[in-house]
């Protein structure tokens, strides 16, 4: 099995297929040796339809038709000058004798929008693709971002997926939600789903609970912190009665509306519990170990942490950001050192994904949102 390296040009190819230290014959726009393929973009290979793809009225402007926003699913084409590269890249992604394909485009908005239109095109399934980030186009610095290449860039990595996918069955999921948002933004959205036709086929499921683990405004808000070493007045600490108006778990207690205990138990039957929305850190700590616990329980258990694309101040320091991730889900879900290495396979980070779209049939799971939006 082979290698498949993807450049933004052809002098960036060049470079790579250097640094590898192959024995490279050039074909027709590639470079091959024994183990691996180096080939390239041309810049943008695929484009967005015009409007006149949608409906021909729409070849020429008229005010009253705009703005345009395509229905449905958006079209893209193969730009006509270099149809004869994407056609060599489109075979070479696809060959059977290629297992991993690294992603050497420009590490920016514009290089990564590069390929993924090419890998959308060109049909790629099935192969694992580990994105290379690097910082210049020195041998040191390529060899670097090759060997630090990260998978979960493009969703769930296919060996992580296989453990997750063995608990599915062909039958409906039941998606269960706790939220930390005191606004009950995500129950209206869920009641909008539930509302459309054809809800079961868009989700590949039923909705089931939604827990509001701080109440919300009405009727119950609870707001404060995980517990009393987190408020730094050491008399307000010590003080039981401001205690019980500041320490969330005690407010809980307090008022007894089982926000507490219908988000523990919703957690606890699940087999895979999806993070989104959330931040993580101490406020929260409390929940962070219960996650954490959960997870070390059963081996076939998988903590999945969604992100979305829009922070874009992240994606230059993608892997900094899947480590730090991790290490945060460890810090103050009370992981011990001896044990992080064990739970690295359980835990998945993805981004950019539709919760509803992920294929999870059959099994419990739950939903653990600070909001939808």
């Amino acid at each position: 099995m082979k290698n498949l390296y993807i450049a933004e040009k052809p002098s960036v190819a060049a470079e790579f297929a250097k640094a590898l230290k192959e024995n490279t014959k050039r074909g027709d726009g590639y470079l091959e040796s024994e183990n691996a393929v180096v080939t390239w973009c041309v810049g943008h290979l695929v484009t967005m339809s015009y409007p006149e793809c949608y409906d021909e009225k729409l070849k020429k402007w008229n005010i009253q038709d705009l703005p345009f926003i395509p229905e449905g699913e958006w079209k893209y084409e193969v730009i006509p000058g270099v149809k004869k590269q994407f056609n060599i890249v489109k075979g070479l992604l696809n060959r059977e004798d290629v297992e991993t394909i690294y992603v050497c485009t420009d590490s920016g908005r514009e290089g990564e929008y590069i390929y993924r239109l090419v890998a959308q095109e060109a049909g790629v399934h099935d192969k694992v693709q580990k994105r290379v980030w690097i910082d210049s186009q020195t041998e040191e610095e390529i060899l670097r971002g090759m060997k630090k290449a990260l998978t979960s860039y493009y969703h769930i990595h296919p060996a992580d997926r296989m453990p997750i996918e063995n608990l599915i069955g062909q039958y409906n999921t039941t998606f269960n939600f706790i939220t930390f948002n005191y606004t009950q933004c995500l129950d209206k959205c869920v009641e909008t789903v539930q509302a459309a036709s054809n809800v079961k086929e868009r989700i590949n499921g039923e909705i089931g609970e939604i827990v509001h683990v701080h109440g919300y405004t009405e009727p119950d808000l609870i707001m404060g912190v995980n517990d009393s070493s987190q408020i730094e007045n050491e008399a307000f600490s010590k003080d039981s009665t401001i205690l019980n108006e500041l320490v969330k778990p005690r407010q809980n207690q307090i008022i007894r509306m089982n926000y507490d205990y219908n988000a523990t138990r919703v957690i606890n039957q699940s087999k895979i519990i999806c993070v989104y929305g959330m931040s993580i850190g101490e406020t929260d700590k409390k929940w962070w170990e219960l996650i954490m616990n959960w997870l070390q329980g059963n081996p076939d258990r998988h903590l999945i942490v969604l992100k979305h694309e829009a922070e874009k101040r992240q994606v230059f320091r993608w892997r900094r950001f899947v480590d730090r991730t991790r290490e945060y889900l460890f810090m103050y879900g009370g992981v011990s050192s001896e044990k992080r290495a064990s739970l690295e396979s359980q835990i998945h980070v993805d981004v950019d994904r539709d919760i509803f779209s992920m294929d999870l049939r059959k099994q419990n799971h739950a939903f653990v949102c600070k909001s939808l939006l």
